[in-house]
């Protein structure tokens, strides 16, 4: 008799197996997360992750089986829609800090993985004490480092330009970007970022500005968070920035192992918001979806954005948020947990703020002129102690986040993710054995 109800017992046991494997195959996918830091030290700014941080960043990523795959190669399979391993990352730097090359890059090289680094060229040639030198970056090339294009002086391009009507205002961007990727292949090569990869100036784009980039054959990144899949649009594609406040070791274990919410469409896609500063967004659901109270959005600030589910079977809902967001660059940001799965599902929706009044309406030699101003004061200020060292903390203690929510910073200052309290739960760490590519 046992020997009969065997086979029965097995037999009523596989749909089980097969749903769970469904589920696993949606979490898994064609998901790739890209990282990225702005300055490695032990300063109190919101641009810096500490070196202990991130030497456990990267010891995580070694010891739970991820791949680091150069930005290029995740850019090739999305191009090309060819799958992407799950546990797919890329680690890339904004701008070119001394800190990357003194720190960064030394630890890298010895585990023999490849970053990419978004190149800001008149930063380098006009500020160089606040900048990595064209000899280092040649270096750090020869050893496997990639370089691509953040223009050519960083200035806000969504923004209208004093005396560029339209038609100039594309011929103006249009040149910039050339001018920036000739720059980077007179100092480091004709070889340099031939994939065409570009970052966004403080994350913020438009319709038009993203359909300029994908024109001349860019693939761009902004700077709002989420993983990224072969649906992932190649005009304004998510990253992770990683900085003082959201890099302890439990809220990196929540980015890097999160993957791409999928959406079938989201209305509207133009992040430009020139009319009131509340903008609704309608997201359409593919494939599996969160159960409603697993699903949580805020924006940059952590500030609660409202979720309305258009139908019972929670295939479409819309996000709404009460207040005025803040002028200059925002997002809404949404992570779900889906029934069996302990991985975050990402979902955002980066805004740009229109500013109209007439003082932020300048020419992009005064624009330039206030970056530079600014890179100085920073400099000047590490000159005479300016850099505060982090609390110390002990030696298997997890560093935490800042302890009280930073105020939001204008815009241009660098991204502020939600403060600590408005995290999802920070994941178990599991140590499986590393993936040998």
């Amino acid at each position: 008799m046992r020997n009969l109800l065997l086979p029965l017992i097995v037999l009523l046991t596989l749909p089980a197996f097969h749903s769970v494997a469904a589920k696993e195959s949606v979490v898994t996918g064609s998901n790739a997360v890209v990282l990225t830091y702005q300055r490695i030290g032990e300063r109190r700014h919101s641009k810096y992750v500490t070196e202990r941080n991130f030497r456990a960043h990267l010891d995580y990523l070694q010891n739970n089986g991820f791949r680091v795959w150069p930005l290029g190669r995740i850019v090739r399979r999305l191009r090309t829609g060819q799958t992407i391993p799950d546990k797919t990352v890329a680690i890339t730097f904004e701008h070119t800090h001394p800190s990357i090359y003194e720190f960064a890059y030394p630890l890298l090289k010895q585990r023999n993985w490849p970053f990419t680094v978004f190149v800001v060229p008149d930063k380098v040639d006009q500020i160089p004490a606040a900048n990595m030198s064209w000899e280092q970056m040649r270096e750090m090339k020869k050893a496997g480092a990639a370089f691509a294009n953040a223009s050519i002086n960083h200035i806000h391009m969504v923004r209208p330009l004093r005396g560029y009507p339209p038609r100039a205002w594309v011929h103006y961007v249009r040149d910039n970007i050339f001018n920036a990727q000739a720059r980077l292949q007179e100092e480091l090569g004709s070889d340099t970022n031939s994939l065409r990869l570009f970052s966004y100036p403080y994350g913020e784009y438009s319709t038009a500005l993203a359909n300029i980039l994908a024109e001349i054959g860019f693939t761009s990144f902004g700077q709002h968070p989420g993983a990224i899949n072969n649906h992932s649009d190649l005009r304004g594609l998510p990253r992770f920035m990683l900085e003082y406040h959201n890099s302890s070791p439990e809220h990196f274990a929540n980015r890097v192992n999160s993957v791409s919410l999928l959406i079938n469409k989201s209305t509207p896609w133009n992040p430009h918001v020139t009319r009131g500063r509340s903008p609704s967004l309608s997201v359409n659901l593919e494939g599996d979806r969160p159960a409603p109270k697993y699903l949580s959005c805020n924006t940059r600030e952590g500030h609660h954005v409202q979720v309305t589910w258009k139908n019972k079977a929670h295939t479409a809902f819309e996000l709404t948020y009460p207040g005025n967001l803040n002028k200059g660059y925002n997002y809404y940001q949404c992570t779900s947990r889906f029934d069996g799965s302990q991985r975050l599902y990402w979902f955002s929706q980066p805004w740009v703020i229109a500013r109209t009044t007439q003082a932020s309406i300048k020419t992009p030699e005064e624009q330039e002129a206030e970056e530079q101003a600014k890179d100085l004061k920073e400099v000047q200020e590490s000159g005479n102690n300016g850099d505060q060292p982090a609390a110390p903390v002990s030696p298997t203690a997890p560093v935490a986040p800042a302890p009280t929510t930073p105020a939001p910073p204008s815009a241009g200052t660098g991204i502020a993710e939600p403060p600590a309290a408005t995290e999802p739960a920070p994941l178990p760490v599991t140590v499986p054995p590393p993936v040998q590519e």
